[in-house]
């Protein structure tokens, strides 16, 4: 019997689903949230206070008019509030910067040339993307990803997606998850019989 077999499913949040693909969404989830929270470190140490988010044709599309539809915030830049609670965790401590004197002090010269610069007002990246959040950028199976943006130094070469273009992608995707799942779910009957 169970024993057997293994564990084919895993429940969760009132949804069953087959153990692989459940193992899959929270390795992709995992490694992605894993770098987003490195590129995060990175900034705060060198006072970078800017990101440029990744796009990709076929962004989550929800209709909602906040964080959880990606298909509205992908692809542009965004400024980092260091004060936010979400953000704020990322600064290295007092204790950090005095071990790691030299370079801090390296990287203190580096703020201090970043702050001189004059850049004109971005969008909030927690608030706009969602970091964090479970729907947001690098949340449940999401493949966004940031980096380090420094305005008047870096360029958002991107080109926006059409949005209708992105949305039959997205809803193309989900007919084709869909439909993998029944024939998964048939070939499990198939064997059972």
């Amino acid at each position: 019997g169970a024993a057997k077999q293994g564990i084919s499913t895993v429940s969760y949040g009132g949804r069953t689903e087959r153990a692989e693909v459940a193992i899959a969404r929270a390795v992709r989830t995992g490694v992605n949230r894993a770098s987003g929270d490195l590129v995060l470190c990175r900034c705060a140490e060198m006072g970078v206070n800017h990101v440029l988010v990744s796009q990709h044709l076929g962004a989550r599309v929800t209709g909602t008019n906040d964080f959880r539809d990606h298909s509205q915030w992908q692809g542009k830049v965004y400024k980092l509030d260091w004060n936010k609670p979400a953000l704020a965790k990322y600064q290295p401590t007092a204790e950090e910067e005095k071990e790691n004197d030299r370079r801090f002090s390296f990287l203190s010269k580096i703020k201090n040339f970043l702050k001189r610069t004059f850049v004109k007002e971005y969008p909030d990246f927690i608030e706009n993307c969602g970091y964090g959040e479970m729907l947001g950028i690098c949340g449940i199976n999401c493949r966004h990803t940031f980096t380090q943006f420094y305005p008047k130094i870096n360029k958002n070469t991107q080109k926006p997606y059409d949005s209708e273009e992105n949305r039959k992608k997205y809803e193309t995707e989900q007919r084709q998850r869909a439909m993998e799942r029944a024939i998964r779910k048939t070939r499990t009957k198939i064997r059972a019989t």
